[in-house]
């Protein structure tokens, strides 16, 4: 039952249906014609008849009464009794008043259609009708002047006979030319009419070969043009969106066809500059992930290194608290024994150099740490900052898409506006409210990839604002902290140094004086207690150091994490796009 749904028919049987029905319907007309052609020919030919009829009937009841008037001038020559004279004299008055007036009414009729009574002639005498009438009337006049009716006298009855016999024979002449007439009319008409026929058989004949070329043409044209019209569709439906020089001729056309094809091309050139871009993005994006993902790995060799250092620094400090321990058991013997203060103050001496020199190497150590650490910092901090930045470029994607989503919008009202003016041309426009039902479904289905892309990019910015997070987090961690603790280690090296030279110079005030050694000892006591408890501060600090770049490695690992989960939505973006043929 589907195939009698008008909505499923073709275009080209849309086509063909008013075709049929106006061939059908000229048919109708033509036999209509022909009917209406018999019944003016019966018109015309009962019109003509009637004219030559009464032409006829005139001329010969004139005749009739022509002779009756004869018979009664025959008749009143002879009769004697006065009543029958009377009554003669009556019928001859009578007749002759009909033959005038007849005679007047016939050539009345006759004068109606001049032109084709003037060319008919007599075959005997080559004269018209009306140079009949002329002589009918001057031999009828001449006939009756040699009659008196009242005295009953005939002034010569040679002559009244000879104009009486001219006369009646001039009425049998128009009646002959009246009686050709009507058949020449009626044989002309059956001409005309046979005519008429051949050349409305011919005219529909020619119509309906004209028709049916035109009608050939038209629908050849239609077919082709919709295969073209599909044909894009389906290229734009497999995402297809490479340009065709084939549809190029529709630029510069302007039926409905031309537009659909012209609107369809408009939106392929959007979404090919549309996905182009997203195509580029999405590899930029890809190479700034690249960049921070190695940025972030050489961060995190950074940190592992200062998290080495550190536990290098902190066993230091672990081994400056034992040395401080042990200097300070031996400041206690010290105090002991005096009478060895020259060996221990020589001892001492040798240890307060040596812890010079590893105080101030130290030192040196902690700030060439300090300065490179400061360094990468600063380098990755910057870095850090303008991937950031740069990664910020994913919101370009949700303009993109919303142009994208703006597109499919205009497309959908443009299918909706052909729609409505298929709907106003009536039948004649319900194929292109198939083809903008269609226009329609691939505006949606346009607006359902964009709304994925949408998605797509709303986890990749979630990403990009997880990996902001955590790298201004990791930021303010080492501004904050990390360096915090890296200036007060600093100072404490530094007091390290300064404590050491004083060791240093109290171990020579030592190998000076023996005096002196008791206070200098003291003295040697209470700054070795410092640089015990010094140290153990030292070892403290380091170790909470040491954890913090724990912590920073962990949330590095994350950022790391983030960013990995971030190329794969690239990569997910970029596979989705990549099912569009641009080129």
């Amino acid at each position: 039952m589907n195939m009698f749904k008008f909505n499923n028919w073709s275009l080209s049987i849309k086509l063909l249906v008013p075709v049929i029905v106006l061939m059908l319907a000229l048919i109708v007309f033509s036999i209509l014609a022909l009917r209406n052609l018999d019944a003016i020919e019966k018109k015309l030919v009962s019109s003509l008849y009637d004219t030559s009829y009464k032409a006829d009937y005139l001329v010969l009841n004139a005749d009739r009464d022509l002779y009756q008037a004869m018979l009664a001038q025959t008749k009143l020559l002879t009769l004697q009794n006065e009543q029958d004279i009377q009554q003669q004299v009556a019928d001859y008055n009578e007749n002759t008043t009909q033959v005038s007036d007849r005679i007047q009414a016939a050539r009345a009729v006759m004068e109606q259609h001049t032109d084709i009574f003037t060319a008919y002639k007599d075959q005997a005498s080559g004269k018209n009708t009306f140079e009949l009438w002329d002589e009918f009337n001057a031999s009828y006049t001449a006939w009756k002047q040699e009659f008196n009716a009242n005295t009953r006298t005939l002034a010569n009855a040679a002559n009244a006979e000879q104009q009486f016999d001219i006369a009646r024979e001039r009425i049998e002449q128009i009646g002959n030319i009246v009686d050709r007439y009507s058949t020449d009319s009626l044989n002309h008409n059956a001409a005309l009419k046979q005519q008429m026929y051949v050349l409305t058989y011919v005219q529909l004949a020619a119509a309906a070969i004209i028709s049916a070329i035109i009608v050939f043409f038209i629908v050849m044209n239609v077919r082709r043009r919709t295969r073209d019209t599909l044909d894009l569709i389906n290229r734009t439906e497999r995402f297809d969106l490479v340009y065709v020089d084939k549809f190029t001729p529709y630029l510069s056309q302007k039926d409905e066809f031309a537009v659909i094809i012209q609107a369809l091309g408009e939106a392929r050139k959007q979404f090919r500059l549309t996905f182009s871009k997203v195509i580029e993005e999405s590899a930029n994006l890809q190479t700034k992930i690249q960049i921070v993902e190695h940025e972030m790995n050489t961060l995190d060799t950074g940190i592992h290194d200062i998290s080495s250092t550190t536990e290098q620094l902190s066993a230091g400090m672990e081994e400056t608290a034992a040395s401080a321990q042990e200097m300070n058991a031996t400041s206690n013997e010290i105090e002991a024994a005096v009478h060895s203060v020259a060996s221990k103050a020589q001892e001492g001496a040798r240890a307060a150099e040596q812890l010079t020199g590893r105080a101030t190497e130290l030192t040196q150590q902690f700030k060439a740490s300090y300065e490179e650490s400061d360094r990468t910092y600063k380098i990755a901090s910057e870095n850090l900052i303008q991937a950031l930045e740069e990664s910020k470029s994913v919101e370009q994607i949700r303009s993109l898409v919303t142009s994208i989503i703006d597109i499919a919008a205009q497309t959908n009202l443009l299918s909706l506006n052909a729609s409505i003016e298929a709907a106003r041309a009536g039948d004649a426009g319900r194929g292109f409210a198939v083809v903008a039902s269609e226009i329609s479904k691939l505006a949606e289905d346009s607006k359902n990839a964009a709304d994925r892309i949408n998605q797509i990019t709303g986890v990749v910015t979630r990403s990009v604002d997880n990996l902001s997070s955590h790298s201004n987090n990791l930021l303010q961690l080492f501004d904050t902290n990390i360096w915090k603790d890296y200036r007060m280690m600093l100072n404490s090296a530094e007091h390290y140094a300064t404590s050491a030279q004083e060791i240093d110079a109290i171990a020579g005030d030592l190998s000076a004086t023996s005096e002196e050694l008791l206070a200098s000892v003291e003295n040697v006591v209470r700054t070795i207690h410092e640089i015990s408890v010094a140290a153990d501060e030292g070892a403290q600090g380091t170790g909470v150091i040491a954890a913090k770049a724990d912590d920073i490695v962990q949330q590095t690992n994350r950022v790391s994490e983030q960013l990995d989960r971030s190329k794969q939505d690239i990569e997910g973006l970029a596979e989705s796009v990549s099912k569009f043929k641009l080129s």
